[in-house]
């Protein structure tokens, strides 16, 4: 009896490499994985909006003078440069003065689209790494009157914010 025991030990002690070897190769697939879709550079990366306008000399956007009526225009288009360049933080205060001259009629607004803006200014809070402040900004858009496109792109947002896959990849 004591042989058939130390047999069945024996078998079992020959699994456990192979068994540690599958839980170490699924820890390490899961963590490339979740980092692919759910890190905060790939989640932007697929839901920025950038605008309609194709004009890209940053010199000339640059040096607009706030007098200009296409000032805010070239304002937007700055913080989509701050974005390529990953300077959230300067996206972020440039999407904001353009929010706070939404109603300013000195400066041409046609081409604007505030939503998409205000869209893109909770993405740069979330490159930022700053959680807890792109919930709330979430909430913002959600309780707002922001069209239910981008109602429904926050609260998406909000799950993926709060899923396991992004806790274990950010």
């Amino acid at each position: 009896m004591k042989k058939q025991e130390r047999h069945r030990q024996n078998t079992f002690q020959k699994w456990i490499p192979i068994i540690g070897l599958i839980f170490i190769l699924g820890f390490f697939g899961s963590l490339f994985w979740s980092s692919q879709g759910y890190s905060n550079s790939a989640i932007i990366a697929e839901q920025f909006e950038p605008s309609s306008n194709t004009q890209n000399d940053v010199a000339i956007i640059d040096k607009t003078p706030a007098t200009n009526k296409k000032y805010l225009e070239h304002q937007n288009l700055l913080a989509e440069h701050f974005y390529k360049n990953n300077n959230f933080t300067k996206a972020i205060e440039t999407y904001d003065l353009v929010l706070k001259n939404k109603t300013n009629t000195a400066y041409d607004l046609s081409n604007i689209n505030f939503e998409t803006i205000e869209w893109n200014r909770t993405l740069m809070i979330m490159g930022n790494g700053e959680r807890a402040t792109t919930l709330e900004s979430i909430e913002h858009l959600t309780s707002s009157d922001i069209s239910e496109k981008y109602k429904n792109k926050a609260l998406a947002l909000k799950e993926t914010l709060n899923s396991f896959w992004y806790g274990w990849a950010n």
